[in-house]
């Protein structure tokens, strides 16, 4: 069964410990906590503008491990953390922000929650690392990327975190020693879609300017799985929590109008078009 909620919703991720439950930032400042099996009903459905004016153009979000804190950035490059509470007395606090004053990509929480982890803009890329109950405590920044860090992404068994550049590199950091593991070199891409799967044995990533593609490969091998040349960007990845199934979308702004996905499925360009690759399990 297909169920909608009407909203120029940015960013949607589910709850890292509860698959039915899904928070969305939109770009107009609202916030919504949602179980997904019921459209009517939600956790928390509020206007984060009317707390602040500057609390709008919202365009990520990310989950603690412990599913009590998400961070949301917006398009000046401003950091908020929510305190959530869920039980019989739901509660939603607005916790510390930060102005970072450069261009905030995306973030992910470490595998222990401790700490909040940003990719920037700038030459050199930087993550930068804050302590995950407050952004005002000095970070610590390891340098990623010889270009701008545009995609993190967190490992589910908690070895490692990575992240994709401008640059055509995918670095593997450790995030209890901040070292860099290993990198991986892809020239020509734009790596900013990147993920784990369920193992943390695969890693695929999509690109944006310039050549359009959808990759896997080995996380510890660099073994390359699979490399298609896409018809569009890859707008968004993202694993199955136990299998190696692999859901993306494409841009249909960018697609021909001759194309059989649109003829056949009555696809228009304000539509995503969603599709699932399925791999071995033993990978």
């Amino acid at each position: 069964e297909e169920r909608t909620w009407s909203g120029e919703w940015m960013s949607i991720r589910t709850d890292p410990n509860n698959p039915f439950v899904a928070a969305a930032v939109a770009w107009n400042g609202k916030f919504k906590l949602f179980d997904t099996r019921q459209a009517s009903q939600s956790v928390f459905d509020v206007d984060l503008k009317k707390t602040s004016p500057s609390m709008r153009d919202f365009l990520y979000l990310c989950w603690s491990p412990d599913s009590k804190n998400i961070a949301l950035s917006n398009r000046n490059d401003q950091i908020y953390l929510l305190g959530l509470k869920k039980g019989e007395s739901n509660c939603l606090r607005l916790g510390s922000s930060k102005n970072m004053n450069m261009e905030v990509n995306q973030m992910v929480y470490s595998p222990s929650g401790d700490s909040l982890w940003v990719a920037t803009g700038g030459n050199p890329g930087k993550l930068h690392i804050f302590p995950s109950d407050s952004l005002q405590t000095p970070e610590r920044s390891v340098t990623a990327h010889n270009w701008t860090a545009i995609s993190l992404a967190c490992d589910p068994t908690g070895r490692y975190i990575c992240s994709g550049g401008a640059d055509g590199l995918i670095t593997v950091w450790d995030p209890h020693q901040l070292q860099c593991m290993r990198c991986f070199l892809h020239p020509g891409q734009v790596i900013d879609k990147l993920d784990f799967n369920y193992q943390g044995t695969l890693i695929a990533w999509g690109t944006g300017a310039g050549e359009r593609s959808l990759n896997l490969m080995g996380a510890n091998t660099a073994i390359p799985y699979h490399q298609d040349l896409t018809p569009a960007t890859v707008t968004h990845l993202r694993w199955h929590g136990s299998k190696n199934v692999l859901a993306y979308s494409l841009n249909a702004s960018q697609m021909s109008e001759d194309r059989p996905h649109r003829d056949r499925r009555g696809y228009n360009k304000d539509t995503p078009i969603i599709q699932l690759l399925k791999l071995p399990d033993d990978l």
